[in-house]
């Protein structure tokens, strides 16, 4: 079982303390990403993107932008 098919608000409580993940990007609405660069952020997590070149720019700077280097993005 994958990663991506589990509920947004089980990576947020794996992410909160302090789980890196790697993740699907093109499998997830641009706010769920967000919420989850922000619980990377605050508890120094790592976020690992794949698929992140299919994603609009404006959407991987929100992201970006949330997790404050805490976000890696992969093609």
């Amino acid at each position: 079982m994958g990663l991506e098919i589990r509920h947004i608000s089980e990576l947020l409580n794996l992410v909160s303390l302090g789980a890196g993940l790697e993740i699907e990007a093109g499998t997830r609405p641009t706010a769920d990403l967000v919420a989850l660069a922000e619980a990377a952020n605050a508890s120094g997590a790592t976020l690992i993107l794949r698929g992140a070149g299919l994603r609009y720019t404006g959407d991987l700077l929100k992201i970006a932008a949330a997790g404050k280097g805490r976000v890696i993005f992969s093609s």
